[in-house]
């Protein structure tokens, strides 16, 4: 049968790997954490085309932009994950990661 799959926060339409084909980037939540997918429309439905590796945690906003000023597309995101040794701070702690985007 046919399930709903819930894509929280922002959605991006790019061409992230130099093949003129636009894909939709968005927020995957699953039980082992967050991950973001490339989606792309195969005539029937959408597919995924990539995938970043699913880390512990939220993954709470992405961009697509030119991260280090270099010319070339990296992939930024903001990953929120709890830390038990961060107790005294509330708990949370936020990184900030960058994956390059190979056209």
């Amino acid at each position: 049968g046919q399930r709903d799959i819930i894509y929280p926060g922002r959605l991006v339409i790019a061409d992230t790997n130099g093949d003129g084909e636009n894909e939709l980037l968005v927020i995957k939540q699953t039980n082992r954490g967050s991950l973001i997918q490339a989606l792309v429309w195969d005539e029937t439905a959408l597919a995924v085309k990539w995938r970043t590796v699913a880390t512990p945690g939220i993954i709470s906003d992405f961009r697509i932009g030119d991260f280090k000023n270099q010319g070339t597309l990296s992939l930024v995101l903001l990953h929120v994950k709890s830390n038990p040794f961060l107790a005294l701070t509330g708990g949370i702690r936020t990184v900030v990661f960058a994956y390059d985007l190979f056209p």
